[in-house]
């Protein structure tokens, strides 16, 4: 289906034009079908390709972490999701909206808490090979570098903490 909105009308015109200069053959009692077959080819053929194309939707980004409790959080959020909808998507005081969103908010709880372990675990990794292998601290180094997303915003040297500003003197003292 076309959307004529879309379509510029003037070179719609003037292309049909150019191919019928091109189809010109004599109608006769035997080829009025095919002549009609191609002048309704021409005209589709010249729509579609003016018409403007609908762009592909993206996919939702993945999660950064996933864990069962994760993925039984997901199946709760989605079923609570399922039960409003079948209600007809109440709105206000509804029991169903409140659980609803109660299990998207745990979701989100669990998301964020699986992402700050994972962030943590990657420091304490980080400092635990400072202390044995500097070409596996230099690796995860310019790996989190290039995450760009997420940042190490304090570090740990000993039991004093650095945070920001402090954790590149930290870093030009130790090295």
């Amino acid at each position: 289906m076309v959307n004529w909105k879309t379509i510029d009308k003037h070179v719609y015109a003037s292309r049909v034009k150019d191919g019928l200069i091109d189809l010109e053959t004599e109608i006769d009692d035997e080829n009025v079908e095919e002549v009609v077959k191609d002048f309704c080819e021409l005209l589709s053929e010249y729509a579609s390709n003016l018409a403007s194309r609908r762009k592909p939707l993206k996919s939702k980004p993945k999660l950064k972490a996933w864990n069962p409790e994760i993925k039984d959080n997901v199946m709760n959020m989605n079923s609570a999701c399922t039960v409003w909808k079948r209600a007809c998507r109440p709105r206000g005081e509804s029991s169903l909206l409140i659980e609803k969103n109660l299990a998207k908010r745990a979701l989100r709880s669990t998301v964020r808490q699986a992402i700050a372990k994972k962030d943590y675990e990657l420091k304490q990794k980080i400092i635990e090979s400072r202390k044995y292998e500097s070409r596996t601290f230099h690796k995860l180094v310019n790996s989190q570098r290039n995450k760009q997303s997420r940042f190490i915003t304090d570090i740990y040297v000993g039991n004093q903490r650095y945070q920001e500003d402090e954790i590149l003197w930290v870093f030009l003292r130790s090295f």
